[in-house]
């Protein structure tokens, strides 16, 4: 789980690093919303891993 939340924490870094260095936010906050589906759906499938269904 602590992968899932790595995995998401890097793109809302890099959309950190981008509004500060462009001032783009809507970019940003694209980076931003990845950041938090790519963490959401690893977290997913490592649980859907881990489960016997």
């Amino acid at each position: 789980m602590k992968y899932a939340l790595a995995f998401g924490l890097i793109f809302v870094v890099i959309g950190t690093v981008y509004l500060v260095v462009s001032g783009d936010t809507g970019g940003a906050f694209m980076l931003g919303a990845l950041g938090v589906a790519m963490s959401t759906m690893t977290a997913v499938l490592v649980h859907a891993m881990n489960s016997e269904a």
